[in-house]
């Protein structure tokens, strides 16, 4: 298209300097380029300006989980809705288990009294609805911490409450007991659910067993219930349950002591709820600290006299407690214990009591993984 125009340049460049044709040449092709000619083919980019981006839509922040508790003047609790041993009604109705009692201890710890607590019994993806959309402030219900848990479904959690893991039930008539190991099975069947990962693990971890694999594992237990297999295999937190609902569940033993896997069972709240997770964690560490130190529900006071500036602290009767910066009673910590129980006494209370072992659920002087954090 620029055609008649190229001869005219060239004519007129010839008449001038070398500086000058530099110099017009250089014009010229200024225009070239901006009037968007083609220079040979050669490739060219179009920058298109863009626009600013619009501002961020404005969130609203949450309200402070802690203050609406607080206000409130009572806990709202999310618990499993029917796993003995962690939580299950009894013959009256009201709900007992490890995670009821935790529940416990924190609206003790909270709101001065062990009863000022709504129970709200959950299961399957509607526990994680019900923190998510409010309906619970705190949520339990066999909530595994897991980093797709804390960073996709928006949870925040406390340090684990009970480390849950791949174990056996065996048939106490066939000699197993809480002291076998994965030696003992040796020639066993066991009965699993098909296609599971504790399919896969058992296969690999014991040797010279036969399998018995089942389309579920509430058939896996069934068919251990019914003698067909030696043992079975789940998650403890699941045998455990099936143990304590099952009027054989006495002559079953639940082995080894300390799980194949780990996986850690924590209180979560909502993500963003800083000082609600802070509230929460403290409490579980207080409960494991006086265990550590050996103060329970009944010795409590007593022990309380002589106990050092730390200990003093975290329990509201010395000067520097931490708990009023908290945001909560400055004794939470000490109605947690005299209300409920120290860490163990809770253990104790509801699995111990079904021949579980501490296991991994000890705490690590003992060879678990219970640590609670130094009080400083």
């Amino acid at each position: 298209m620029f055609g008649p125009m190229r001869r005219p340049v060239q004519r007129r460049l010839a008449s001038v300097g070398r500086p000058g044709r530099v110099a017009a040449g250089a014009a010229i092709l200024a225009v070239l380029l901006l009037a968007g000619c083609d220079l040979g083919g050669a490739e060219t980019v179009r920058r298109v300006a863009t626009l600013p981006s619009p501002p961020p839509p404005t969130v609203a922040p949450k309200p402070e989980r802690l203050e609406l508790v607080l206000d409130r003047g009572r806990l709202s609790c999310g618990v499993s809705d029917s796993r003995p041993g962690f939580a299950s009604p009894g013959d009256d109705g009201a709900y007992d288990g490890l995670e009821v009692d935790f529940c416990r201890a924190l609206a003790a710890a909270l709101l001065g009294n062990r009863g000022a607590l709504d129970l709200v019994p959950l299961g399957g993806d509607d526990a994680l609805d019900a923190l998510a959309e409010g309906r619970v402030d705190v949520l339990l219900a066999g909530t595994a911490l897991t980093q797709g848990a804390d960073v996709q479904a928006g949870l925040d959690f406390a340090a684990p409450l009970y480390f849950d893991g791949q174990q056996l039930l065996g048939h106490a008539a066939r000699g197993y007991s809480a002291a076998s190991d994965l030696a003992d099975l040796a020639g066993a069947v066991v009965c699993v659910h098909a296609g599971s990962d504790a399919e896969r693990r058992i296969a690999a971890a014991a040797e010279g067993i036969r399998l018995s694999s089942q389309l579920t594992a509430a058939a896996a237990l069934a068919e251990f219930a019914a003698g067909n297999c030696d043992a079975v295999t789940n998650d403890s937190s699941d045998l455990i349950a099936a143990m304590a609902a099952s009027p054989e569940g006495a002559d079953w033993a639940l082995f080894p002591t300390r799980s194949l896997t780990v996986r850690p069972l924590a209180a979560a709240v909502q993500d963003g709820q800083s000082r609600f997770a802070d509230a929460v964690r403290w409490t579980l560490f207080a409960l494991l600290i006086a265990e550590e130190h050996g103060i329970n529900s009944q010795n409590l006071d007593l022990a309380l006299i002589d106990a050092g500036v730390d200990l003093a602290r975290l329990f509201g009767v010395g000067p520097s407690e931490m708990q009023s910066a908290m945001g909560i009673p400055h004794d939470a910590f000490y109605q947690a214990v005299s209300q409920v129980g120290n860490y163990g006494e809770i253990f104790e209370r509801n699995l111990g009591r079904l021949g579980v072992a501490r296991g991994w659920n000890g705490l690590y002087r003992d060879g678990g993984l219970h640590y609670p954090g130094p009080v400083r």
